[in-house]
């Protein structure tokens, strides 16, 4: 058996997908995220969720120029 994985291939898939559901795609991550644990949620507690959303979307674009 070939363990003949394009990660480059799976990660495109998976950042075409993100586009295509940006904002789904952010509010689920934060959803989870803050409920993960009563040190996160009360981290955030006071935080400007749009404004966090939108510094995530910039921080991702930077990522992808990067690379």
């Amino acid at each position: 058996m070939s363990n003949n994985i394009d990660f480059n291939e799976i990660f495109n898939d998976s950042y075409d997908f993100v586009q295509r559901n940006e904002e789904l795609f952010f509010s689920t991550f934060y959803e989870i995220f803050v409920s993960s644990s009563p040190q996160v949620k009360a981290a955030f507690k006071h935080t400007d969720m749009a404004k966090q959303n939108e510094m995530v979307r910039e921080s991702f674009g930077y990522i992808i120029c990067f690379l």
